[in-house]
């Protein structure tokens, strides 16, 4: 092989572990959003989250879930219409 060659290939390999890298950051992003959306009940985000990048959207899962975990018995009793 030429050294030209040899250099493409190596910018080839690093430009494809790059994009292989971004794409599972997108995949993880993406598993964590669809969590979050199934842990509120209007299935929408909360307003902002997407901005703030992948903390607040870690943050606003254990936010719905302990928030879910507390409701959890409230969700049990029945409601008796005010009686």
């Amino acid at each position: 092989m030429l050294p030209d060659e040899e250099q493409i290939l190596k910018h080839k390999i690093s430009f494809l572990g790059k994009i292989n890298k971004l794409y599972s950051t997108l995949r993880e992003e993406n598993e964590l959003l669809l969590q979050l959306k199934n842990l509120c009940n209007t299935n929408i985000l909360p307003r902002g989250v997407l901005l703030e990048g992948k903390a607040a959207i870690l943050e606003s899962i254990e936010k719905y879930s302990k928030i879910k975990e507390l409701d959890k018995n409230n969700e049990m009793r029945p409601n008796l219409g005010g009686k």
